[in-house]
């Protein structure tokens, strides 16, 4: 052996080294006993944790947490996101579940009963190709099936209403009737909103309730993404029906952003020259609570322009304002003498406010104005004028009154006794 001290090799036997002196026996015993000690910590250590690991799988086995792979016994069949009513070509995606818990799957295989109708790919997302019945079958590899029907059927395409748009009274209930098409489209429910629930509240099952005055849109939804709607009027006077008559189907003037019916249109020409028109109609300017009813006459030269306002507000309904405009130049072409102010010389402006009470008002009453601008002399002339186009306007406002389609009389409307 070689000195571990000087490294000169040394006869075996020998304890120490013939030329340094170093014991060698004993240095030689001691790192000997040093590594059996480290192996047989090892070894104590590797059989500790076979022990330790052994009792954890004795114990998992004994309580059942631990147990071998099994067999799939029983097979069901659910569709990934349910929907009750499947349409051609939208993908329904299938998925098979195995019983007991835990149990391997293995590989599925799909199939359809009709391939014509609806095909399954290997993921178990079936598509149908028409509308019909299909059976999907699922077959694992040791041969347990499950298999469930679906029914394919038409995909509604359009949703509308009866009417575009719909009144009710305030506080008052009634149930929507959206019309769907085709008429056998299959669906599994509608879908209500509404624009405002502070106006109208709309239920589950399409009942609309009026909760304040104004407007909402209810919105009815089918199949996800097929829409209709209608716009509720809610009222609280029967006045409230004839505004919204007037703004639903009235001619809307942009320069004076008006509403209005035409009730009257008429045209003479007392001679060759000049033609005199009459025109009456009604009137709503949106935000307003103000209906107004006009009779105009004027000439084709400018020459007469007369003009009757009668104001009736929504919330006093009893009392009317009137307005007379006038504004008249006899010129030397102009023919009208038949017009009753066009005998007056030069120009002439006369704008004159008066009050009448629809409850007494019968035509031909007399209407006194209470605030009158123009020449004093000609006052009773306007007034007889007034009280001609006011009588003429509101007798051409009850005959077409039916044409109006309000549904109450004419004093129910404005909350006359009579009228």
């Amino acid at each position: 052996m070689n000195c571990p001290n000087c490294g000169r090799a040394a006869e075996g036997g020998m304890r120490f080294c013939p030329y340094c002196g170093c014991e060698l026996s004993g240095k030689t015993k001691r790192r000997s006993v040093l590594k059996y000690l480290i192996v047989g910590i090892v070894a104590a250590a590797f059989v500790a944790a076979l022990a330790f690991i052994s009792v954890k799988l004795l114990s998992e086995y004994a309580s059942g947490a631990f147990t071998a792979p099994r067999e799939a016994a029983a097979l069901s069949i659910k569709r990934e996101s349910y929907a009750e009513c499947i349409y051609p070509n939208e993908p329904v995606k299938l998925i098979a579940e195995v019983y007991p818990e835990g149990a391997e799957p293995g590989a599925v295989k799909w199939s359809s009963s009709d391939e014509s109708v609806a095909v399954v790919d290997p993921a178990g997302s079936v598509r149908f190709l028409r509308t019909g019945e299909a059976v999907i079958y699922a077959v694992l590899e040791n041969g347990v099936s499950a298999q469930t029907t679906l029914l394919c059927g038409l995909r509604p395409y359009r949703l509308t209403f009866a009417k575009q748009s719909d009144m009710i009274e305030l506080g008052a209930s009634m149930v929507l009737e959206p019309i769907i098409a085709p008429a056998e489209a299959q669906y599994s429910g509608i879908e209500w909103s509404s624009s405002d629930e502070s106006t109208v509240i709309v239920e589950s099952d399409g009942r609309i309730t009026g909760v304040c005055e104004g407007r909402a849109t209810i919105t009815a939804t089918v199949a996800g993404d097929v829409v209709g709607k209608t716009e509720i009027f809610v009222y609280k006077y029967p006045f409230d029906i004839l505004m919204n008559r007037i703004y639903e189907h009235g001619v809307y003037d942009k320069e004076y952003d008006e509403y209005f019916i035409l009730l009257d249109y008429a045209e003479s020409r007392p001679d060759d020259s000049v033609a005199i028109k009459k025109r009456t109609y009604i009137s709503l300017f949106p935000n307003s609570d103000q209906l107004v009813l006009y009779c105009d006459v004027y000439s084709d030269d400018g020459a007469v322009y007369y003009e009757v306002l009668v104001y009736f507000g929504r919330e006093d309904r009893r009392t009317a304002k009137v307005q007379f405009y006038c504004d008249c130049e006899r010129g030397a072409s102009s023919k009208i003498e038949n017009i009753p102010m066009a005998a007056i010389g030069g120009r002439l402006e006369i704008n004159a406010v008066g009050a009448i009470d629809l409850e007494q008002f019968i035509p031909g009453a007399h209407i006194e104005f209470k605030s009158y601008e123009g020449d004093e002399d000609l006052r009773a002339r306007a007034e007889a004028i007034t009280d001609e186009l006011v009588s003429f306007s509101i007798m051409k406002l009850r005959e077409d009154w039916e044409e109006l389609h309000i549904g109450s009389s004419i004093g129910e409307t404005l909350g006359l006794k009579k009228f």
